[in-house]
């Protein structure tokens, strides 16, 4: 079992920046950074790389790639110190994969892709390398809002002409030789540094230490992968015309200057098949998904009163059929997840009080052994709410403030395998964390 532990400590006045942990040319973490608010903070986290252990297990290169600026006003300097930990004994880990081949822009302190510009974002890249006989593969995609998209779930939708924003939808679309290989639509993450610093600390928002990783299961297409050749894997982000475009429907409903209800609904459903021979015999790979977007933004007093409701659901199938001694076994898996998200803002007057109350959970679920005869079900509930309330003087100073944030975290399984529920108050800045309490039954 291979564990990083990453601690960062920075001190004086700084943004929230992207952090990037890589061993060799394979990012391994990315998350972003804490604002220190003007003081000093320090944090850590800490990482499961056993199902990277070929990239582990080699001599590399560890490096962090972090972008940060230092001048007059902004003089924080950020400090990492990043360790791994190997521990030997325990539960076995699952097989782990033959080879591991990361995709990347390469070139000087460009780590990344930076998918920008155009009707169809996208980013292209050869890959090859794959071992001979590839019977599964899977495509980890590592991605991260910013820039203009920084706050996108907050974007009203085009239908909104008094402040059309591209919409609060995104959809990530995966494509080998040109052929469509997997579709994702992204959970928001909430840095550090959204809607108010304080809500995110001493509690950091959901994602922030650890940028959601959304995997593609690739064994359709383990015979082309496994040819000897190169191929070209493209992502897209599609926002108008092309065939890679998931239709949108847009609405406004008592839609009056800046008033109404906003709407934005999207879905896609796509099934993948595809069959590799072994010695064994032919073994066949069937992908389903079926993903669901819906939001609205309503808007009221001239956008003084704004509410945010959205729901992403998400449900992938994967069903392989491999020769057995006497017939064809067939084994399932099923990967969930549903993040829906509501968030209110209300100003009262221009010198008057402001009110902020965000409420983000994310639901993920995972079978952790899918075989026929034992399916043990993992229920995973991250929720997290936090909000503020400012008051202000007539020349714009706060003249009071009340803070909260609340942190959820559940691990249970539906077959009696045990549970961990951890429930965590604090009230930022003065009180700081209030109550930290785990329960081992739910």
């Amino acid at each position: 079992m291979a564990v990083m532990n990453v601690s960062v400590r920075v001190s004086g006045v700084q943004f929230d920046r992207r952090m990037s942990v890589f061993i060799g040319d394979l990012e391994v973490s990315r998350s972003v950074t804490a604002e220190p608010l003007g003081t000093s903070v320090k944090y850590s986290f800490e990482k499961d790389l056993t199902a990277l252990s070929p990239a582990v297990r080699t001599s590399n290169v560890l490096s962090v790639y972090l972008e940060n600026v230092v001048d007059r006003t902004y003089t924080g300097i950020f400090y990492v110190t990043v360790s791994l930990l190997f521990y030997t004994g325990g539960v076995a880990p699952a097989s782990p994969p033959s080879a591991i081949l990361p995709w990347y822009s390469p070139g000087v302190l460009s780590c990344c892709f930076n998918v920008t510009g155009g009707a169809v974002l996208s980013a292209s890249s050869a890959l090859g390398g794959f071992p001979p006989n590839t019977v599964r593969a899977r495509f980890d995609l590592l991605v991260s809002a910013h820039a203009n998209d920084e706050f996108y779930q907050f974007n009203y939708p085009d239908s909104a002409t008094f402040q059309p924003e591209g919409g609060p939808f995104r959809e990530l679309v995966l494509q080998i030789d040109g052929i469509f290989a997997g579709s994702v639509f992204p959970a928001p993450v909430f840095y550090t540094g959204a809607v108010h610093p304080l809500m995110w600390s001493p509690l950091v928002g959901n994602g922030n230490f650890h940028i959601p990783v959304y995997s593609f299961d690739l064994s359709p297409f383990a015979a082309l992968l496994s040819d000897g050749s190169p191929h070209t894997f493209t992502l897209a982000i599609p926002k108008a015309g092309g065939n890679l475009v998931t239709p949108i429907t847009e609405t406004a409903t008592g839609a009056s200057g800046t008033n109404g209800v906003f709407g934005t609904t999207a879905a896609r459903d796509y099934t993948i098949t595809g069959t590799v021979t072994t010695a064994a015999g032919a073994v066949k790979t069937v992908v389903t998904g079926s993903l669901a977007f819906d939001a609205t933004v309503t808007s009221a007093s001239n956008q003084w009163v704004q509410v945010w409701r959205q729901n992403i659901r998400s449900a992938v199938t994967v069903t392989r059929s491999v020769p057995g001694n006497t017939e064809t076994v067939a084994s399932t898996a099923v990967d969930r997840f549903n993040f829906p998200l509501f968030m209110n803002q209300t100003r009262l007057d221009a010198a008057g009080s402001v009110y902020f109350l965000t409420n983000n959970t994310f639901n993920y679920y995972q079978p952790v052994d899918a075989s026929p005869s034992a399916a043990l079900q993992t229920y995973l509930h991250n929720e997290r709410i936090a909000g503020f309330k400012e008051m202000y003087t007539g020349a714009g100073s706060v003249k009071s403030r009340t803070i909260y944030s609340n942190h959820t975290y559940e691990l249970d399984s539906t077959t009696g395998g045990g549970c961990y529920l951890r429930k965590v108050v604090a009230q930022p800045p003065t009180v700081g964390i209030q109550s930290d309490v785990v329960y081992l039954v739910c």
